[in-house]
C-alpha cells in the first residue's frame, strides 16, 4: 500500500475542509455587518452571534491549517513494518467480525479516505480517544475502547 499517496489524499480532503472554512468566515463577516444593529433593533443579538460564529470557524480554521501544515512536511521514512504503532503507521483491527483500517497522523483526525483498492482508512491522531489507545500496541494486541457510547474490545490485526 502506497502509504504516500495515502498522506496526499489527506491533504487534499484536508485543505477542501480549510478552503470552506474560509468561505464560512467570508459569509460570517457579511451576515455580521448586513446585522441590524443595536440603532436598528432593540436587540443586537444577531450581529454578536455572526461574530460569535465566525470566531469559532476562525479557530477551527487554525487548527485545519497548523494540521496541514504539519501534513505537507510529513514524510514516510521507512517502509518496514513497525513492530509497535507510531506515527505513519497504517493500522488494521478487528472488531468483532468487522475489519478497520486506520492511519496514524499527527494531523487530519477523522478524515475518512479510499487506498486503491477502495478499502476505506480512518485517519486517526494521538490526541484521538482510539489513537491514544493504540499508540505503542503491537499486532495480536487487544485493547478495550470506546467506539460512540459502547465499550468495545478491538484486535490489531496488523501495522505497516
Amino acid at each position: 500500500m502506497d502509504k504516500k499517496a495515502l498522506v496526499e489524499k489527506v491533504v487534499e480532503k484536508l485543505q477542501k475542509e480549510v478552503d470552506e472554512l474560509e468561505k464560512n468566515i467570508l459569509s460570517m463577516r457579511k451576515a455580521a455587518v448586513e446585522a441590524p444593529g443595536a440603532m436598528q433593533s432593540h436587540s443586537d443579538t444577531t450581529k454578536f452571534q455572526m461574530n460569535a460564529l465566525k470566531d469559532d470557524i476562525e479557530k477551527q480554521l487554525s487548527v485545519k491549517n497548523g494540521e496541514l501544515e504539519i501534513l505537507e512536511k510529513f514524510e514516510i521514512i521507512s517502509t518496514i513494518p513497525k513492530k509497535e504503532i507510531c506515527e505513519g503507521s497504517l493500522i488494521k483491527i478487528r472488531d468483532g467480525e468487522k475489519e478497520i483500517n486506520y492511519l496514524f497522523l499527527k494531523g487530519g483526525s477523522g478524515i475518512q479516505i479510499e487506498d486503491e483498492l477502495g478499502n476505506r482508512i480512518i485517519v486517526i491522531g494521538e490526541n484521538s480517544p482510539i489513537g491514544k489507545n493504540l499508540l505503542g500496541k503491537k499486532i495480536g494486541d487487544e485493547i478495550i475502547t470506546q467506539f460512540g457510547s459502547k465499550e468495545r474490545r478491538i484486535r490489531i490485526v496488523d501495522i505497516c
